[in-house]
């Protein structure tokens, strides 16, 4: 008889923690992240259409010198300090980024990503593709 509640006292712990795993599951799930890759036009008319964004420009500062999208901000992707610099920013707002041909862009969402955005445009063919 002892040995019959001991077992059952053992199956209930481990009820239990099953369950407490699985409350702890839902809690911390991942926001969904939202990041569409948008020909030019589509940048464009996606921005005009939003009251509240950021535009990044991730290319170095020589090249955002030589010309840029209107509104644009600067945060090279090469900058040791990039991640930081993205987390300065306001991340409960869409972010549009680009860089000269979209490499750097689409290499930079890691870390988009880890600083809490969860709305991401990337311009298609970067820089050379547009001008606003």
């Amino acid at each position: 008889m002892a040995k019959i509640n001991w077992i059952s006292m053992l199956a209930l712990v481990g009820l239990l923690y099953s369950c407490a795993q699985e409350t702890e599951k839902q809690t911390t799930a991942v926001p969904e992240v939202v990041h569409e890759l948008l020909e030019p036009a589509d940048f464009a008319s996606k921005i005009s259409k939003s009251d509240d964004w950021h535009l990044i420009d991730l290319r170095t500062p020589d090249e955002y010198e030589s010309g840029h999208l209107k509104g644009a901000v600067n945060i090279n992707y090469f900058d040791p300090a990039f991640g930081d610099s993205l987390k300065q920013l306001d991340a409960g707002i869409p972010i549009f980024i680009y860089s000269q041909t979209s490499k750097r862009s689409t290499k930079a969402l890691p870390a988009i990503k880890e600083a809490g955005f969860t709305v991401i445009y990337e311009l298609k063919g970067g820089y050379e593709q547009m001008a606003l």
